[in-house]
């Protein structure tokens, strides 16, 4: 081979090389503003609390306790990715369904943002591209500001929402107990069914009672379609006692469209960190 013609080829190998080189630089991918995966968040929640404050359901051993775990629940309720919940108290009497067993304000939880998505690292840059190195440095700076910024914000509503929380149930925390018998059990139902009506979300009707039917019951068409009925610190005192009336109120709350029934105990419902997950 001659060299004119090794020279050639060397260039034109050279040139190649280049071509390859400058094609790879062209084509390589820059550092994009990282994107978040949007965190999905809670759906709102609606929730009806009826305390049971007859003679039959003891105060100190289970009015106040039912009251004060669910005054803990609520405000567990404080956390980022929530859509907000409503929360109605109430008191079962001889007249549960009447406006005077409204015994507080109902309590309304904000919605409450997600936090960010975690930043993910991006490819480095290619080293002989200082352009580019520059662009990844700004835009990674820019986006650490945005991601610590969100933080901040979500943790400071968490931290304002929660000291509004803890102040308007401490009014809860303080019901009174009035000792207002007979048990009118279906009113509270009865008004639950008109407090959902307009409710899209999740749906909990809450009851701290015995459940035991004593005298008139305020029940005309009740209606708990998707609702989760939760008893708490359910008062029985035999096994016959409590097999009767369990069936009996797994049967019509299922007939009235509720979407499970369940009863818990007193030492069950200590035991329970958050009802509302």
């Amino acid at each position: 081979m001659s060299r004119v013609t090794l020279w050639r080829s060397v260039v034109l190998a050279s040139m190649t090389l280049l071509s390859l080189v400058a094609c790879d630089i062209t084509t390589a991918p820059g550092r994009p503003t990282p994107t978040s995966t949007p965190i999905p968040t809670a759906p709102k929640k609606s929730i009806v609390f009826c305390a049971d404050e007859t003679g039959s359901y003891p105060e100190r051993t289970y009015f106040r306790p039912a009251v004060n775990k669910m005054a803990d629940w609520i405000e567990k309720l404080v956390q980022p990715a929530q859509d907000g919940t409503l929360i109605y108290i109430r008191w079962i009497n001889f007249n549960s369904y009447s406006d005077q067993s409204q015994a507080l304000a109902p309590i309304e939880i904000p919605a409450i943002e997600p936090y960010p998505a975690a930043l993910t690292p991006l490819p480095s840059p290619q080293p002989f591209r200082p352009d580019q190195r520059a662009t990844a440095t700004i835009g990674t700076q820019q986006t650490k500001t945005a991601y610590d910024d969100t933080r901040k914000r979500v943790d400071n509503g968490v931290s304002q929402t929660r000291l509004d929380i803890h102040q308007k149930v401490a009014g809860l925390r303080q019901l009174p107990y009035r000792s207002l018998g007979p048990s009118d059990i279906w009113g509270c139902p009865q008004r639950a069914t008109e407090l959902f009506q307009a409710v899209k979300g999740a749906k909990y009707l809450v009851i701290a009672s015995d459940m035991e039917i004593v005298g008139p019951q305020q029940r005309v068409e009740v209606h708990l379609d998707g609702v989760k009925v939760i008893v708490i610190d359910y008062k029985c005192d035999s096994a016959f006692e409590c097999s009767s009336k369990t069936k009996y109120w797994n049967t019509e709350l299922g007939k009235a469209g509720a979407a499970s029934v369940t009863f818990y105990s007193p030492d069950q419902t200590t035991a329970i960190d958050q009802l509302f997950s």
